[in-house]
């Protein structure tokens, strides 16, 4: 089943609001993005990191249980 797996999506989950900011998102974004360069994960560089409060992701597992993400 891992095998099938053809993206994964680095998720950082915050306590407070901070990590819903799209400045801290678009930070730790390019933070992300320039360590990859230097490490050459040519597959990994297209994947954005997604920084989220976990509010945000108690909203986005609740609306997952009504909507499934593959049919």
């Amino acid at each position: 089943m891992v095998r099938s797996v053809t993206k994964i999506i680095p998720v950082i989950i915050t306590k407070d609001d901070i990590g819903s900011s799209w400045m801290t998102n678009a930070y730790l974004n390019a933070r992300f993005q320039e360590k990859l360069n230097r490490l050459k994960y040519k597959k990994a560089h297209d994947h954005a990191l997604v920084s989220m409060n976990v509010a945000s992701l108690e909203r986005a597992v609740a609306a997952m249980q009504e909507i499934p993400f593959a049919t």
